[in-house]
């Protein structure tokens, strides 16, 4: 489980994974160098102080290059 918490002017929201698909993982074979992980996730609201000022979900896109180990193979 992944947990996000933002807060802002007094105010928390807090977004987590649930059994979330958070995108791909892509080997050193494929890449032809570092391995890396690109993330498109939708996450749920799961708490926080904030309320109606938390959006019900937070998208999390990224882009993420795994530098150790340097070669990462992907079965």
């Amino acid at each position: 489980m992944i947990e996000i918490k933002f807060t802002q002017v007094g105010l928390t929201c807090i977004y987590s994974t649930t059994n979330t698909d958070i995108g791909t993982l892509t080997g050193s074979r494929n890449t032809g160098g570092t391995a890396k992980i690109d993330v498109e996730a939708a996450l749920p609201r799961t708490g926080g102080s904030g309320g109606i000022f938390c959006g019900s979900t937070a998208q999390w896109t990224a882009s993420y290059k795994i530098t150790t180990p340097d070669y990462l193979d992907v079965d």
